[in-house]
């Protein structure tokens, strides 16, 4: 029996069996607590130097706004050049920007014009390394190791989600937003140091390279060629805006209730959790039928914003926020494997750029029109719209042709050369 579950633990992490994906993940590892420290130090930071959440929000709408803007153009560069290098590059300037706002905090020399100037800078970088990190994987561990790799590299991003804020929150009470920044700035560094140390196969270069605008065009048509990518850039678009109106009215309706403030961090602890449950998870199922399996776990979603909108013992709504973290990083690690198994190399990053712009674009349109929504439905009907339409959408996406014909098991795109555990 133990022998047995020796075997079962080894296969559920293989993929850190091959030294590319060991430096690639290592150095994800150290991007992921970098960007989770980055927000609660940089917003007190910002606030302790100004004292105006004016401020702090010119802040971090001049990252914001370069993210989204640059995101597709990101894509098309980490499909052109090496993914490594844009990644390697992206940490660098992301590590320049966080030590040098953090220099700034640290002497009392704040400049607000200079504040948004490194923001739009880290937002510029940040949209340049989305869509290079989903690109690269395929590059580093075999096809049949890919739904592995993303469950894990996911699995970072759950933990840190959950214990980075309470991290940066320490640092910035013992020594100070400044030097937390500074901190944070430290991990990108050192995640660009160990990308330098990450050898993957050359890219072919073409004999006559397109131009950039053709080549966005063509990233597009490959996102409008495949019903099942069109089918999933739509429904987790659905469940964006929904969360972002869940993260708006939800403490609302907490806060009118006896220790609501209380509750809300258990029901995001819960959530957080059962993202963690649902990476485990995708280390051991691999469905064939990817994408109409991702469908299906994401209606897990639903009874979070059913129990919410009908103030459901707190119990039942902290399982089913456990329940739907399980619904939100199952699904992704399906996602991601699926794109890079059946996607062409060349073309990975700017699918996923679209991706990424699907998810984040519109995310603050959901934060700013729930507050309009809910003068008229109220703030229950408000979040109990927001479940239906996840549930709807995951309905019909469901039964869409292309969701229900793709097969990794028929796959005809080509493996990515094999990656080397030596």
């Amino acid at each position: 029996m133990t022998r047995q579950a020796s075997g079962k633990f080894r296969t559920m992490f293989a993929p850190l069996s091959h030294h590319p994906f060991q430096l690639q993940f290592a150095a994800q590892s150290a991007t992921v607590i970098g960007s989770t420290l980055s927000p609660v130090a940089l917003s007190f930071g910002i606030l302790a130097a100004t004292g105006s959440p004016a401020a702090l929000g010119m802040a971090l709408t001049a990252y914001a706004v370069p993210l989204v803007i640059f995101l597709l153009v990101g894509g098309v560069w980490a499909d052109r050049l090496s993914r490594q290098r844009v990644m390697l590059t992206a940490d660098a300037v992301l590590a320049l920007a966080q030590i040098t706002l953090g220099t700034m905090l640290l002497s009392g020399n704040v400049h607000l014009w200079a504040i948004a100037l490194i923001q739009v800078v880290s937002g510029t970088a940040t949209a340049f390394y989305h869509p290079a990190s989903t690109g690269l994987t395929k590059s580093t561990v075999p096809r049949e190791l890919l739904q592995q790799a993303n469950a894990l590299l996911s699995l970072t991003r759950s933990i840190a989600g959950s214990t980075g804020p309470l991290l940066a929150s320490v640092l910035v009470v013992s020594i100070g937003s400044g030097w937390a920044l500074i901190a944070d700035g430290m991990t990108f560094a050192a995640s660009a140091l160990i990308l330098r140390r990450l050898a993957v196969p050359r890219k072919s270069d073409p004999a006559v390279r397109d131009s950039f605008f053709r080549e966005l065009r063509e990233g597009f048509s490959e996102v409008l060629s495949r019903g099942w990518v069109l089918n999933s850039i739509a429904v987790f678009t659905v469940s964006n805006l929904a969360f972002a109106a869940l993260n708006v009215i939800g403490p609302a309706l907490f806060f009118q209730q006896t220790d609501g403030a209380l509750k809300w961090g258990v029901l995001l602890a819960a959530l957080n959790i059962g993202t963690v449950v649902g990476n485990l998870t995708a280390l051991r199922w691999k469905p064939n039928r990817t994408i109409f399996a991702a469908r299906i776990v994401e209606i897990a979603q639903v009874p979070l914003f059913i129990s919410i909108a009908a103030d459901a013992p707190l119990l039942l709504t902290v399982s089913a926020a456990l329940v739907a973290g399980i619904g939100i990083s199952l699904p992704d690690a399906l996602w991601y494997s699926t794109l890079q198994e059946q996607l062409p190399e060349n073309v990975i990053s700017r699918v996923a750029s679209y991706d990424w712009l699907g998810s984040l674009a519109l995310r603050p349109i959901g934060y700013s029109v729930s507050a309009t929504i809910a003068s008229g439905l109220g703030e229950a009907g408000t979040i109990m719209l927001g479940g239906l339409a996840i549930l709807l959408t995951r309905v019909i996406g469901a039964m869409h042709p292309s969701v229900h014909a793709l097969d990794r098991r028929y796959s005809t795109e080509s493996a990515a050369p094999a990656a080397s555990n030596e």
